[in-house]
């Protein structure tokens, strides 16, 4: 499709944007699954953080509110259902029950801009029934943002993409599509899913997204997210979180979507504050923020220590996932390999590539995150604060006055696991 020289606008609905509930990261199921079981009572608070600061048009806030109504109707296809408990047969019938009378409230998501036009939004509800909202909110956003200023990709974006596609190939990287929530539009993630499918050979593991899993017919990529960990915060306190969320975990899940994801505070401080026989049961690591090298050293350290030694690190993997392009995964795979297994998470260099736009060159790919800003449990009555503070500059988001508590705290839990 070429770049749009015209000032009309090709203005999608909401359900054009998102087509099934299932459209979404498979993540969200997982949490929504132990939510329901675990915690029914539970209510988060979501805001919406824009890293770059972005300048919207006007009436942009008030659009993607109507578009959030066209989505009351959305549900999830039948024969999409069956194919995510194909796949995921370890969720609970209770989960397959709830997504089947599952329907969105655009109640829950409030929207504004300020006088500049910067984007700012709450969502507030009930826990397992926002926790899809936020990969929503993020889809309609982006291709709404990119529909109203005419951003659409060149002639030759596809070019682009085989030629990152045979790179990845070529370089034995086991790679899954991660580009759901901040695609540029849902039909490039088709395209995008499409060529994978048909070029990437075996190191095309999968797709995030549960719609786009069953068009290759290989299982939905995904496990934990910084919501479990944020969440268990509220209630156990910091310093317990980590052990508290993955000793939950296990017990809804056992061995698997067993992937830790440790960076919510740092992944010193995981590893700090982890026991030695929940350490040995964690297989699998995944990066997302700081520097990867530094975060493989700092688990071959915490392996090495007598009282969590496991004497070969290929049992472990390690899945990044740190807004990489394939490059950086090359880089990153010639040191982690040496001692774990390796796998990479990739999003928006698949689905939003800022070389698929080089003759818009004022585009650059939506750059937010919806991430938990505190919990209750009175329905609402009463909120506790949280705050996400993971190893990479830049990435921190709560309220500042918890983000400084956090801090003092992850002084108190120093890393001993100083030699390898």
């Amino acid at each position: 499709m070429s770049r749009t020289t015209s000032r009309k606008i090709n203005r999608s609905s909401g359900t054009d944007i998102v087509r099934d509930v299932l459209e979404t990261d498979v993540y969200d199921c997982s949490q929504i699954n132990a939510v329901i079981q675990l915690y029914p009572d539970a209510w988060a608070w979501y805001v919406a953080h824009d890293r770059d600061h972005a300048i919207y048009p006007k009436g942009f806030a008030g659009l993607i509110t109507e578009k959030f109504q066209d989505l009351r109707s959305l549900h999830s296809d039948t024969e999409l259902r069956k194919f995510l408990r194909e796949k995921w047969g370890f969720l609970a019938q209770e989960f397959f029950d709830w997504l089947e009378k599952y329907r969105f409230i655009p109640e829950y998501i409030k929207t504004w801009q300020d006088e500049e036009g910067h984007l700012f939004a709450k969502i507030l509800g009930p826990w397992a029934d926002i926790i899809f909202d936020e990969q929503i909110f993020m889809a309609v956003v982006s291709q709404t943002r990119n529909e109203e200023l005419g951003f659409y990709p060149d002639e030759n974006w596809i070019d682009v993409l085989l030629q990152n596609i045979y790179n990845m190939r070529a370089s034995n990287l086991h790679t899954s599509e991660f580009g759901m929530r901040r695609r540029a539009f849902n039909w490039m993630q088709d395209i995008v899913t499409d060529k994978l499918i048909q070029y990437g050979g075996d190191m095309y593991v999968g797709s995030s997204s549960p719609y786009h899993a069953k068009m290759s017919g290989l299982s939905p990529k995904g496990t934990v997210a910084h919501l479990w960990y944020l969440f268990h915060g509220a209630k156990y306190g910091v310093e317990n979180a980590n052990l508290a969320a993955s000793v939950a975990w296990r017990a809804i899940y056992g061995p698997n979507v067993g992937t830790a994801l440790p960076d919510t505070w740092g992944l010193k401080f995981f590893l700090a504050t982890l026991t030695p026989g929940m350490g040995r049961l964690i297989k699998s690591y995944r990066h997302d923020s700081g520097d990867p090298v530094e975060f493989v050293d700092n688990i071959r350290r915490f392996y090495a220590h007598p009282k969590n030694k496991i004497d070969d690190l290929s049992e472990i993997t390690l899945m990044f996932s740190d807004s990489l392009s394939i490059d950086a995964a090359k880089k990153i795979d010639k040191y982690a390999s040496q001692w774990f297994k390796t796998a990479y998470g990739i999003g928006g260099f698949f689905t939003n590539n800022k070389d698929y736009f080089r003759n818009t060159p004022a585009y650059s790919p939506l750059n937010m995150v919806v991430k938990p800003w505190g919990f209750s449990f009175d329905h609402g009555e009463t909120w506790i604060l949280v705050a996400k503070v993971p190893d990479g500059n830049g990435k921190n988001v709560g309220d500042p006055d918890v983000i400084a508590k956090i801090i003092e705290i992850k002084k108190k839990y120093p890393f001993l696991y100083n030699t390898f």
